[in-house]
């Protein structure tokens, strides 16, 4: 699957770059470009390089300190988000710690595809951690100019959340 290579290829070779501290809570974007994990993901993924290479400079990092929230139920999602460094926490509509996020993990891959994906749960930083964060309206006009992969992603990824019908209470490389 696209999504999973492209994250993995972010987790497996993104750290070159010395980490930022942060003494506000205010959220800091910076624009990502020219890593090592563009050549990894040129040699995992079977898309073209130069989507690769237009989706690659579209990623954002963002830092966040501890008890910021990242993604609340019942909003709409920004994108797909991978978990860089640190813990995030998932909790629940009622409130219920039900897990937890680290490195390399994953979520909102759904929104991309989807116009109407809401969180099911809340995204809560449990320590300080950076964040990579794909847009879904930057990814899709990326996209416009590939319909046949982006259609491809959409019914792959419509397949996979059919399969599983519900959010899994497990987390790992998680789809919440």
């Amino acid at each position: 699957m696209f999504i999973k290579t492209l994250m993995s290829g972010f987790y497996e070779s993104y750290y070159e770059h010395p980490c930022t501290i942060v003494s506000e809570r205010d959220v800091l974007d910076t624009d990502i470009t020219g890593r090592d994990w563009l050549s990894t993901l040129r040699r995992k993924c079977n898309w073209p390089k130069e989507i690769i290479e237009k989706i690659v400079m579209l990623v954002k990092q963002r830092i966040y300190l501890r008890e910021d929230m990242i993604a609340e139920v019942g909003a709409q999602s920004e994108g797909l988000v991978l978990v860089e460094a640190g813990v995030l926490a998932v909790f629940s509509a009622q409130h219920e710690e039900v897990g937890h996020l680290i490195d390399g993990d994953y979520f909102g891959e759904l929104s991309l595809v989807t116009d109407r994906e809401f969180r099911a749960s809340s995204v809560v930083a449990a320590s300080s951690c950076t964040v990579l964060l794909l847009e879904k309206y930057q990814f899709r006009m990326v996209m416009r100019d590939y319909p046949q992969l982006f259609y491809s992603l959409k019914e792959a990824l419509k397949k996979e959340y059919r399969s599983k019908n519900t959010i899994s209470p497990k987390l790992s490389k998680s789809k919440i």
